[in-house]
This record gives C-alpha cells, structure tokens and sequence, in this order.
C-alpha cells in the first residue's frame, strides 16, 4: 500500500490503547525482560558451534501479525532436522489480527524447532511482556542475547516488518506508531557487533522498499551482504521454507551463495506476481559507489549550472520509480543519462562518471529478480529522488538539509547526492509530467471553448493541506467538473449539475492534502467556461453565530444536483465546558450531515441522522480549535448551523486524557473525508 496510508492506518489503529496501557517496571536482567513474563526454564548457554545462527527480528505488532506467525511456522516445518542451523525468532503480537496460538499479546523469543502442525510449538526461551520493536534498544537486547548463547561459523541477522525504506522500519502498533529509524537499526547493529567482536555474513530487510543505497551504507561497516527489495513486498515476504530446506542440505555455503539462495527461491514463489523485486548487495564494494556517486554528483551539478538541467530531468522522467515516485533505480537512473547522446559528447566528464558508476553498480549487486512487468529496469538498489509534490516537498528539504529521519544518515555526510538534488529541484526540476496543461492557483483559464463528450485536463499543485474551491462558470452549453489524486488517479470530487436548469457554476469545495491533482472538464453538450481553483480554508465563526448555506450533494437529487461541495467553519472554543453543535435542514428536500474536525482534519465526532436536524454535544477540558464540516448526503436545498454552549470552570474533560488524545488524534492528517460517506452509500 502506499506507505503513507500504511502508516496511518497503524497509527489510528493504535490511539485507543495507548491509554490503556500502563508502563510496565523491567527487571534486570539485562536484556529489557518485563517482570510479568511466564515462568520459563533457565536457558544454558549453548555450547555447540552452529554453520549458521539466524537472529529472526519479527514485529507483528501490527496488521502483519498473522503473516508473521505463518512464517514461523515455515521455519518450524524444515529447521532442526540436521542441527546445524539455529534460528532463534522475537516474536511481538498485538491484538485484533490473529488469535491463533492461544492469542497471547507481548513479546516471546523462541529457538525454532522441527514441527509440523500449523501451531507454534517451538521451545520459548523467554516472554519479555510488552516490547517496543520501534525502539532501538530492544532490538540490541535480543542480538545481545543471541550472541551471548549461540556460537556458529557464520551469521544472518533478518529484520521484518513493515518497510519505509530511509523512513524507517518495523512500526508497533502498541508503542504509539514508534518505529526503528535507519540510523537507530544501524546504532544497535553498530553495539553489538563491537561488544562481540564480529559481523555478519548477512543482513535481510523482509521489509517493504528497504533495498536503497542510502540504507546499505548504513550496514557497510557490519555486514558482508545485504538482501533486500526495491519494491513492496508481499504478504508472505520471504520463502522460508526452501530457504531453510536448502540452507540445511549445504548448511557450509557462505554469505554471497545465501543471498542467492533468498532472491531466488523469492523468484520462484512470486514469479506470476507482477511488482514484485528482491536483490542483493555486495556491501564491501560501497565505499567505492561512494566514490564514484560523488563524481557523477559534482559533474551533474554543472551540467545544471551550465544551463542544460533539462536533459537530466529528462533522464529522471524516464527512470523506473518505486513507492509511489518517491525513490528511483540508481543505476537505471545512471543508464538514462548516458542514453543521452548530446549530453554525453557535450560534457565528457560527466559521461566518464556515468559509465564508471554504471559498471560499479553491475557488480555491487551480486544478484537481482525482478518481474518481467519492469522490462529490466529494475535492476537492484534504489536511490531517493522523489518526484515533486505538496507531500514530497518537505521529505526533500529534510533530505537535503539532513533533518528530522534523515539527521543522521551517514550518505547524506559522506556524498555529494543531497548537494546534486539541492541543485536539481532549486532549479524546477523533478515535477510530475502528467502531460495536462498546467492550473495555478488564483489564475483563472479564461474563456475556453468545448466540444460535446470532450475532455480537457489540467494539473495543479496545492502547496499545503487546506479547503480549496474548484469553480467552473459555464457561460454556454453544459459541461461538468472532475477532480482526481494525482498519485494515483482516484476521484475525489465532482460537480455535475444540469447547466443551466441546476445552475450555471460547477463547484468542488473540499479538503485536500497537498500535493498533484487532476482537474476534468467534460462537455456534456458543446459549452464554454472558465475555470478556477483557490485556496479558500475554513470561515471563521464565533460561538451563537448562525450561518446558512445551499447545495447539492454527493447523492444528487433525482439524477440532479450531483456535486461534493462541502462547508467547512473553523471556530475556537475559549473555555472548557459542554457546547452544541445544531445543524438544521429541511428533510424533505435534503439530508446534510454534520462533523467535528480537529486543525488536521480528522474526525472527532460526527452525525449521520437522516431528519431535520443534526446534534453534537462536546465537551472539552480547555481551549481548543475545532473545524466543523457540513455536507449534503442526498437532495439539495438549504441549512442552517449555530454553536452555542455553557462554559464550566474546571472542567476535568470527559476522561484522563482526553485532551491528549485529541492532540494525538490531531497528528494524522488525511486529504480527503470520502470514508464518512461510506455508510449511506
């Protein structure tokens, strides 16, 4: 899924237990083990010397849970049957997604032995209550704890779980949303692998988009190899069973022969899968990509200064992009610069970087699958450059400046890239080329002539999350107004009205993130128009305010009056104490319905009651700001709203926490309110 709405569903999934839950003391024992844990036998350090320890770190806390039961389960089917390999798992669970295996919550360590039920019947080494996956430290104590009682000849660290690539990865529902950053994973990995004097063969991410460039220079230092995707990957992640099957009938092959092992029985179970990726990277080479990634950045940034930026955003519009255009394949990136001819003969510094970097990056990545639906450009580690838009801009900024999730990544200190992209998007470049004529905000297109059943498209970019107007006068004919996500071409909103018995503008008011939209006008009869998009955000109101308003609605009125435009009133609340939110219509023409928003505009409440009048009672602690939303369900007509209420001094809230849980509630912003619509339609 998009990574984006991935996170937020994780995050609204995990609001209500957050007050539930209260912090649990930890004994000592040095590896972060909860006092409430199960009794469990003392575990002996073990004295057999194993071809292959593999450190399993697996956070179902989330909606993966059952997924991660199901691959313990293949490791359980093939593992133990020579004795040469040890696989020691960290298994956290949540609640709500799996209730197999007694539905225990928490977090249990196994050491995976041969079973072949469909239950986790391996040895528990230890339950560790509650952990935060997200943390750092808890993936420490688990390595810590491995190393401290296995010995083997080598050694695969696999990390799983959700994946955001130089995001993050391994995101606990019950530990507020937390999640590992890169250099939070690479802190830990950096501690234990100096406390124990070793690295590691290998290093798996069995975690969406993980295979970047920017994350395996985080692992250069303490590890030989690195497997990871370029891509999402699916449900089922990793093939353990062959993978363990395999590795137990060679269980003396290395590190490089492994990492095959991964890709290809990856390439044999998703084959019929389109979109689908796994490759992996020879880590001892990195420190020469650097080299040669700083050359071809120096060089890149000229070319721009020179004037001739242009023909490298051509090469970044025809480069194969992965999570949404958020990153791109490094070296299909490198190939399309040198299919530019011209440039190449113009700046020959730059075509010798190119092609140095180009065959470096063959090399680096040992072995790579990829689906035939990529036509081969997806060829193994991936690099961020994300295409431009509202939501993109400030993950951009914070890359280049190196703030926030990227403060501490070291490719960001140690090359030239984010100075290149610095110079790339400074000068305009990376926009989406959706091919429409472009629509700015405030600037209106003017009369504009349209043919019977033609379309006319335009991009916009809106450069922040807000209510924003959509107005199309029809000065003749009959012409209707469309609007689309720019990500993914999903509708958002409309307005088709019979012009001009219905009226002669077509308008779409609603609340948008930022970021790339599409506006469609159809000429439902030969007409002419002229279009218009503004920001227009929430009317301020104040309390006992009465305010009115007419439309159509998203269910039209007897194949009339079809459109989504809603109302939206900011109002600020000084005082704590118990205020009314009225919103009164007539029901024989009109249903409109009536929501609460936080400043993000998230649901707080909301009513969906189909007579005259909706009704909401809040109660608040302190002040707060709120955006109050109206919409027409079905019909068309008329309403009325006022808010009135009594102030009560001292007002604790409706229950301990209440006036964080708004605040947290607060932090998810989505673009659009179409889920509210849901249960009429």
């Amino acid at each position: 899924m998009s990574n984006i709405i991935k996170k937020l569903s994780l995050l609204i999934i995990l609001f209500s237990s957050l007050f539930i839950t209260g912090s649990l003391s930890m004994m000592n024992t040095g590896y972060g083990i909860n006092e409430n844990s199960i009794a469990v036998d003392d575990f002996q350090t073990d004295a057999v010397v194993y071809d292959w320890l593999v450190i399993n770190y697996l956070d179902g806390d989330n909606n993966l849970e059952e997924n991660a039961i199901d691959d313990i389960n293949e490791m359980e089917s093939t593992i133990g049957l020579s004795g040469s390999i040890c696989s020691i798992v960290l298994l956290d669970r949540t609640t709500g997604y799996d209730t197999s295996n007694g539905d225990w919550t928490g977090t249990r360590m196994y050491n995976i032995t041969s079973d072949a039920t469909s239950l986790i019947n391996s040895e528990l080494l230890e339950d560790w209550g509650e952990m935060n996956m997200g943390d750092g430290a808890t993936l420490l104590s688990f390595m810590d704890y491995c190393l401290d009682n296995y010995t083997a000849n080598r050694y695969w660290l696999n990390i799983w779980d959700h994946g955001g690539g130089i995001d993050g990865i391994c995101w606990d529902d019950s530990s507020s949303g937390d999640a590992l950053t890169i250099d939070e994973m690479q802190s830990a990995i950096d501690t234990v692998t100096s406390d124990h004097s070793m690295t590691f063969d290998v290093i798996s991410h069995d975690a969406c988009y993980m295979n970047m460039i920017e994350v395996g220079y985080e692992l250069k230092d303490y590890a030989d190899y690195f497997v990871a995707s370029e891509e999402a990957i699916p449900l089922d992640g990793f093939d353990y069973y062959n993978i363990f099957n395999q590795l137990q009938a060679d269980p003396t092959m290395d590190g490089s022969t492994l990492c095959e092992l991964i890709v290809d029985t990856y390439e044999t179970y998703y084959t019929s899968i389109s979109d689908t990726a796994l490759s992996a990277l020879n880590l001892t080479m990195i420190d020469s990509v650097v080299t040669a990634t700083n050359y071809l950045s120096t060089n890149l940034s000229a070319v721009i200064s020179a004037g001739d930026g242009s023909a490298i955003n051509e090469a970044f519009q025809n480069t194969q992009s992965f999570y949404s255009s958020y990153i791109v394949d490094f070296k299909h990136f490198v190939e399309q610069l040198l299919a530019n001819v011209t440039l190449m003969s113009t700046y020959t510094n730059l075509q010798s970087a190119a092609t140095t970097l180009n065959n470096l990056l063959a090399t680096f990545v040992i072995d790579n699958y990829q689906h035939t639906s990529y036509s081969g450009n997806a060829e193994g580690v991936t690099i961020f450059m994300p295409t431009v838009t509202g939501i993109y801009q400030t993950y951009i900024d914070d890359y280049i400046d190196a703030l926030n999730e990227f403060s501490d990544l070291d490719w960001i200190t140690d090359t030239q890239w984010d100075e290149f992209l610095d110079d790339f998007y400074g000068a305009g470049f990376g926009l989406p080329d959706l091919g429409y004529e472009e629509l700015s905000l405030d600037v209106s297109t003017g009369t504009t002539g349209l043919s019977a059943d033609e379309d006319h498209y335009y991009q916009i970019i809106l450069p922040e999350l807000s209510v924003y107007e959509f107005t199309l006068e029809v000065l003749s004919g009959d012409a209707d107004l469309y609007l689309y996500d720019g990500s993914d071409l999903s509708q958002v909103g409309f307005s088709a009205l019979y012009n001009p018995a219905d009226g002669d503008t077509e308008t779409i008011r609603i609340n948008l993130e930022a970021g790339i939209y599409i506006v469609n006008v159809y000429g439902f009869e030969s007409s002419s128009y002229n279009l218009e998009a503004s920001n227009v955000g929430p009317i301020t109101i104040n309390l006992n305010d009465v305010v009115t308003g007419s439309s159509g609605s998203i269910d039209g009125d007897n194949d009339h009056f079809w459109q989504t435009c809603f109302f939206y009133y900011e109002i600020t609340l000084d005082e704590a104490g118990s205020y009314d939110f009225t919103l009164t219509y007539s029901s024989s023409s009109v249903d409109f319905d009536l929501a609460i928003l936080t400043e993000y505009y998230v649901i707080v409440e909301e009513s969906q009651t189909t007579g005259n009048e909706d009704h909401i009672e809040l109660t608040i602690s302190s002040a707060t700001t709120y955006i109050v939303l109206v919409y027409a369900y079905t019909g068309h007509g008329s309403f009325s709203f006022t808010v009135t209420g009594e102030t009560t001094p001292g007002l604790t809230g409706l229950f301990p926490g209440f006036t964080i849980l708004t605040s947290i509630i607060g932090l998810v912003a989505i673009g659009t309110l179409v889920a509210i619509f849901m249960r009429k339609k």
